[in-house]
C-alpha cells in the first residue's frame, strides 16, 4: 500500500454523490472539486444509463506526478493534483477538471459492471471480483477509450482533440497498413503500437456515431451480465451490431485510414534535411534537439529496446552516451545553454510512497558531471539561459500555487520570483536567445496563450490567445516567436513577428513536427519529424520567406471527436459549474480504519489453497485486515487467522493470530508415518520499506523483525520415538534484511543490465520456554550483468545458509539447485548463473486464442555443495528453460509460459518440467 506520512491532517466534503477528501490547508481545490463532480454526475453518467453510488475521492498534493485512478479494492478514486507541463497531453484543459470528467466516467462504469452474473460476484466476493469479472468481460481498450472520448466531449481540449494523441497511430496506418486487432490491443516486443488509451478511443468512437450514442450502454449491459464466456464481449457486440469485434475494429481502421490519406493528399510537404543516423530497426525516439555551444547535436534517447539516455552526435553521425537519465520527469522538452543541459527528474521520500519531488538535474558537458538542484523541491520543467547561468523553472507548492522563479545554475540559490496574483499555471517556460527575457505557456482555462516576461522587471507581454488552438513548445530568438500548434489539423511549427505581429506556418508535415530549436547564429531550424519508428531529428533553414502565412496554410483536421460532442451536447458543461462553498469537517481516520472490499471464496492457487474470508482496507490505505478460514490444498488440513497491518506510522505494525491443524507424511525407515497436531498462534512485527531511487538505478530496501508464539497440541504419532518432541511451544524470531539496486530496463530486456540484490534472514528460538528449538542463518545475493547483445542478460546467484537444528526445522530461505528435491543441510552453499536471451519476436496470432509476441531461451548452470555430520555431498545441474510471452483469449496481461530440461551429470538424467513464470511444477 502507498502511503501519506503520518503528519498529513484530512479534511472532508460531503455531497450528494461524493466524500471529497483533501489534506489541510487544500480546501479551495476541494470546494471546487465536490461543486464540478456534482454537477458533472448526470451528464457523464447518462449515455451509460447508470447512476453510480456516492463514492470517495482523494485529492493527493504531496507528489510532483500527474496521474488519477479509480480502484474497487477499497472502491474509490484518487486525483494526483500536481499538472503536467507537456501540451500533447493536457491540452488547453484544466487539470483537475480534467481528471474530474475522465476518472468519474470510470466510476460510472465499475458501477454499469454490477449486473447479471457479475452482481452476483459481487454479493458473494466483494469489489475484488467484481473488478476481475469487469475486466475480463469488458476489454481495457473500452474503458479507457471511452473515457478519454468523454474528456473530450466535456471539454474544448482533451486527448481526442489533440493530434499528437493519434500521430503514432497516423504513422503506422499510413506506413505500414495498421496491424490486425490482436496486435493493436495487446501490443508487441517488434514494433511500437499505441496503447489502449488510443485504440479505445477511436473504437469506442467508431462505434458510438455508428450504432448511437447508447451503444456502450447496451454492449456493456450484455457483456458484464455474462463475464464468465468466452469472448463474451465480441458476442455482445455482434449481437447489437450484426458484426463481431475484429470485424468493427477493421471498419475502424479503414475509416481512419480513408482519413489521414485525404487529410495528407493535397499538402505540399516541407523538404527538410535528416540529421540522425538510426540504428537497427526498433522504435526509437530522438527526442528534443538542441545544439550545444560547439554546434553538435543534442537529443534525448529512449524507445522499445533504450531506456532515456542523453546522447551528443559525433562527427561521423554517430551518438554518444553522456548520461543516463533517472527517473525522468518528461515535460515534453529539453534545454541546453553555454556548456550545460537541464531537465527534470523525480526523487522519492523514502519511506512515504505518495510524496514525491521534482528536481532541476544539470549537465555539464565539458566535466560529463550532473548536478541537481532542489532536491526535495517541486520544480516543474527546467530551462537555462544562453550563458548557462541561470535555470528557469516553474516552482509549485502543495496548495497548488505555481511561480516562476530563476535559479542560480551552481547552487540552486532562488535569483528571483515573478509575482503571480491570478496563479496562472505557466508551462514550458525557456529563456529567449538573448537571455533577457523568458517565454512560457500561460493557462487559464479554457484558453491558453504565450507569454514573454522580461528578467530584470517582471513585464509580461501575452502575445498569442487561444482557447481552440493547441498551443506549445514556445521559443523566442530575436523578433520570432516559433512555436507548435494543430492550427492545421496536424501537428506543426509556426512562427510569430513580434513587430508586424503576422503569423506563418513554418512546416508541413505528413505525421507531425514538433520540438523547435533554433541555432545560435539563427541560421537553422532544428526539430523533431514523427516516422513510424519514432521521432526523427531533421533540419531546415531559417528562411520566413519560405514560410506560409497563415491565412494561406491548408487546414483539413481530422475532427473524429465531432459525433461525441453532438451526442453529449455538453461541450460547455466545465463552463458552467456553480459556485457552491460545501460544509468542510475534519476527517476522523480512526473512524474509518474498517472498510470491507473482498469477502467469500479465494483460490490463490499459487499457494495452493484456498481462503474463505474478510478483506478490508481504509480509503487512506493506512490499515489492512483479513480474517478468515485457509484450507491447505497439499496437507488436507485449514485454519482460522486474521491478520492486521497498520501503516500510518514509519514503522509499520504487523499483528495476527491462527488456529488450526497439521498434518505431514515421512517415510522412517521405509515405514510411511502420518503425524498430526494442532497449533495455535499469536505473532507481531515490525517493517520499514525504504524507497531510495534517485538515478537511474531503482534503488529499494526494507527491514523486518517477527516474533512468533506458536502451542502444539493433540501430537499423534504412531511411533513414538525418544528424541521426538510432541506436544509443546515454540516461540520464534525472524529478522531480515534486504536491499536491491537495478538499472532501469527497455521493454524488451528480460533481466537489468546492471544490479545487484542482496537479502539476509535470521531465524531463531531465543526464549527459555519454547520446547522446540532451532536457528537458521541464511544469505542470497544476485548479481545481474550484460550479455554479448544488446538484449541479453547474465544473471549470477550465491546464497549461503546455516541450520542448527535441534527438534524443529524453518522452512529454507535459499533457492536450490535446480533438478533436486530439497533436502536439509547443516551448511548448504549454492550457486547458479543464467544467461537470457530473446529469440524472436513472431507477433503470431492462431486466431483469437492465443499471441505470441515473445520467444525468449534461459541457459544455466547450478552448484550445491551441503555439509553433513559425517560428508560434504555436492550437486550440480545444467539446463536449457523456453518461454513464451503470451496473451490468451484476447486478454492484455501477458503470461509466461515454458519448459525446462534439466542434466544432472553426477546421476547422468535428465528432468523436464512445465513453467508457470519461473515456477515449475
Amino acid at each position: 500500500m502507498e502511503n501519506n506520512p503520518t503528519t498529513l491532517k484530512w479534511n472532508e466534503i460531503i455531497t450528494d454523490n461524493f466524500n471529497v477528501l483533501f489534506p489541510e490547508g487544500f480546501e479551495k481545490e476541494g470546494q471546487r472539486m465536490a461543486s464540478t463532480l456534482e454537477h458533472l454526475h448526470g451528464p457523464v453518467s447518462r449515455s451509460l444509463g447508470k447512476k453510480p453510488r456516492p463514492i470517495p475521492i482523494l485529492l493527493q498534493n504531496q507528489g510532483v506526478i500527474s496521474n488519477g485512478f479509480v480502484t474497487l479494492g477499497p472502491r474509490r478514486s484518487e486525483f494526483y493534483t500536481s499538472p503536467p507541463q507537456d501540451y500533447k497531453f493536457l491540452g488547453n484543459n484544466d487539470w483537475l477538471n480534467t481528471l474530474a470528467t475522465h476518472e468519474f466516467r470510470h466510476v460510472v462504469q465499475y458501477d454499469k459492471a454490477i449486473t447479471g452474473i457479475s452482481k452476483l460476484g459481487y454479493w458473494f466476493f466483494g469489489e475484488d471480483v467484481l473488478a476481475g469479472l469487469a475486466f475480463i468481460s469488458t476489454p481495457l481498450w473500452l474503458w479507457e477509450g471511452d473515457a478519454v472520448g468523454i474528456e473530450t466531449a466535456m471539454s474544448g481540449s482533451g486527448r481526442g482533440r489533440i493530434p499528437y494523441f493519434q500521430a503514432l497511430h497516423r504513422a503506422n496506418v499510413l506506413d505500414r497498413g495498421g496491424f490486425k486487432y490482436q496486435k493493436q490491443y495487446l501490443r508487441s516486443y517488434k514494433d511500437q503500437v499505441p496503447n489502449h488509451y488510443l485504440t479505445g478511443y477511436l473504437m469506442t468512437t467508431f462505434l458510438r456515431k455508428t450504432y448511437g450514442d447508447d451503444i456502450l450502454d447496451r454492449v456493456t449491459e450484455r457483456s458484464f451480465s455474462w463475464p464468465i464466456l468466452p469472448f463474451t464481449f465480441s458476442r455482445a457486440l455482434k449481437k447489437e451490431t450484426g458484426l463481431n469485434l475484429t470485424r468493427n475494429y477493421n471498419l475502424m481502421t479503414e475509416e481512419m485510414e480513408g482519413l489521414y490519406e485525404n487529410q495528407v493528399a493535397d499538402l505540399t510537404l516541407t523538404s527538410f534535411e535528416s540529421v540522425n543516423q538510426k540504428r537497427g530497426k526498433a522504435y526509437t525516439e530522438y527526442a528534443y534537439p538542441q545544439l550545444s555551444a560547439d554546434q553538435s547535436v543534442l537529443a534525448v534517447r529512449y524507445g522499445i529496446g533504450d531506456i532515456s539516455q542523453l546522447v551528443e552526435q559525433e562527427s561521423n553521425g554517430s551518438w554518444r552516451v553522456l548520461h543516463t537519465l533517472g527517473v525522468w520527469e518528461d515535460n515534453g522538452y529539453l534545454s541546453s545553454g553555454g556548456d550545460k543541459v537541464v531537465w527534470n527528474e523525480i526523487l522519492f521520500h523514502p519511506r512515504w510512497d505518495k510524496t514525491t519531488y521534482s528536481s532541476i538535474k544539470v549537465f555539464d558537458l565539458k566535466t560529463g558531471k550532473a548536478a541537481t538542484l532542489g532536491k526535495r523541491k517541486r520544480y516543474k520543467g527546467a530551462g537555462i539561459s544562453p550563458d548557462g547561468t541561470t535555470v528557469i523553472t516553474i516552482e509549485s507548492s502543495i496548495d497548488n500555487q505555481f511561480n516562476i522563479v530563476l535559479l542560480d545554475a551552481k547552487s540552486g540559490n532562488v535569483l528571483n520570483r515573478f509575482e503571480n496574483p491570478g496563479n496562472h499555471y505557466y508551462s514550458m517556460a525557456q529563456f529567449a536567445s538573448d537571455g533577457l527575457s523568458i517565454v512560457a505557456l500561460k493557462h487559464a482555462a479554457p484558453r491558453k496563450s504565450i507569454v514573454s516576461i522580461d528578467v530584470k522587471s517582471g513585464q509580461e507581454t501575452e502575445w498569442i490567445i487561444s482557447s481552440t488552438e493547441n498551443l506549445g513548445h514556445p521559443v523566442l530568438t530575436d523578433d520570432w516567436l516559433l512555436y507548435a500548434s494543430d492550427a492545421s489539423g496536424l501537428d506543426n511549427l509556426y512562427a510569430f513577428n513580434l513587430s508586424s505581429k503576422e503569423r506563418f506556418q513554418i512546416t508541413s508535415s505528413r505525421l507531425g513536427a514538433y520540438n523547435p530549436s533554433v541555432t545560435s547564429d539563427g541560421s537553422w531550424i532544428y526539430y523533431n519529424e514523427m516516422t513510424k519508428d519514432g521521432w526523427d531529428i531533421v533540419r531546415i533553414p531559417f528562411e520566413p520567406a519560405s514560410w506560409t502565412k497563415l491565412q494561406d496554410m491548408v487546414v483539413n483536421p481530422v475532427n473524429y471527436f465531432e459525433p461525441l460532442v453532438a451526442q453529449e451536447n455538453q461541450a460547455d458543461i466545465l463552463n458552467t459549474v456553480p459556485e457552491v462553498t460545501f460544509n468542510v469537517k475534519k476527517y476522523q481516520q480512526f473512524k474509518h480504519l474498517f472498510r470491507p472490499y473482498g469477502w467469500g471464496w479465494i483460490n490463490t492457487l499459487s499457494d495452493r489453497q484456498i481462503e474463505l474470508g474478510l478483506y478490508s482496507q481504509n480509503i487512506l490505505s493506512t490499515m489492512y485486515m483479513d480474517a478468515g478460514y485457509t484450507v491447505n490444498l497439499t496437507e488436507g488440513t485449514g485454519y482460522w487467522s486474521a491478520n492486521l497491518s497498520y501503516q500510518g506510522l514509519p514503522v509499520i505494525l504487523d499483528a495476527g493470530v491462527l488456529s488450526g491443524t497439521r498434518s505431514v507424511f515421512e517415510n522412517v525407515n521405509n515405514d510411511n508415518r502420518l503425524y498430526t497436531w494442532t497449533e495455535k498462534g499469536l505473532n507481531g512485527g515490525l517493517r520499514i520499506p525504504f524507497h531510495f531511487t534517485h538515478s537511474k538505478y531503482q534503488e529499494d530496501a526494507s527491514v523486518s523483525a517477527v516474533f512468533s508464539s506458536t502451542l502444539v497440541e493433540d501430537y499423534a504419532n504412531p511411533v513414538l520415538d525418544i528424541d521426538q518432541q510432541r506436544n509443546g511451544s515454540l516461540y520464534s524470531a525472524q529478522y531480515s534484511l534486504s536491499y536491491s539496486r537495478l538499472l532501469k530496463q527497455s521493454k524488451r530486456d528480460i533481466y537489468p543490465k546492471w544490479g545487484q540484490s542482496v537479502s539476509l534472514s535470521y531465524f531463531d528460538t531465543p526464549l527459555k520456554g519454547s520446547d522446540y528449538l532451532s536457528t537458521l542463518w541464511s544469505g542470497e545475493a544476485y548479481l545481474y550483468l550484460p550479455g554479448v547483445l544488446k538484449h541479453h542478460s547474465v544473471r549470477l546467484r550465491g546464497a549461503y545458509q546455516k541450520e542448527d537444528i535441534n527438534n524443529y526445522r524453518f522452512r529454507s530461505q535459499v533457492q536450490y539447485v535446480r533438478g533436486y528435491g530439497y533436502t536439509s543441510f547443516k551448511d548448504l552453499t549454492t550457486f547458479s548463473a543464467n544467461y537470457a536471451l530473446p529469440l524472436v519476436y513472431p507477433d503470431l496470432a492462431l486466431g483469437p486464442l492465443l499471441y505470441v509476441q515473445r520467444v525468449r531461451a534461459n541457459a544455466f548452470y547450478d552448484y550445491g555443495i551441503g555439509t553433513t555430520p559425517s560428508s560434504d555431498v555436492t550437486f550440480s545441474s545444467v539446463g536449457l528453460d523456453l518461454f513464451l510471452d503470451y496473451n490468451i483469449m484476447r486478454y492484455l496481461p501477458v503470461f509466461s509460459t515454458g519448459v525446462r530440461m534439466v542434466y544432472i551429470p553426477d546421476q547422468d538424467t535428465y528432468v523436464f518440467n512445465v513453467l508457470l513464470g519461473s515456477i515449475g511444477f
